[in-house]
């Protein structure tokens, strides 16, 4: 396991994290704190796309934004081109 912060870019501050996993994701707070102006939060699940399940998915999709999981790269590039649309976008990224 990979112990580097995992970056949260969220209401223009950038937050650290051991993972996005379920077992640390107890506290949502930055995303959460940040509902009334996000519509999306992309996560970039690192080298490989994985699945989000429970607790981090349900609790920013009770919020209100959508969550969409995909390899890191892919996060990168799609949160760069919908914030250079102006959309309300966030990103929280597992290394590569």
């Amino acid at each position: 396991m990979d112990y580097r912060p995992c970056p949260g870019l969220c209401g223009g501050g950038v937050h650290g994290r051991r993972s996005y996993r379920d077992e640390d994701m107890d506290d949502t707070g930055e995303f959460r704190a940040a509902c009334d102006r996000l519509d999306l939060l992309l996560v970039g699940t690192g080298a490989e796309a994985q699945q989000l399940t429970g607790h981090f998915r349900n609790t920013l999709t009770a919020c209100r934004i959508d969550v969409e999981a995909m390899p890191t790269p892919a996060a990168c590039r799609t949160y760069n081109v919908l914030l250079a649309e102006g959309r309300r976008v966030a990103v929280a990224l597992m290394p590569v």
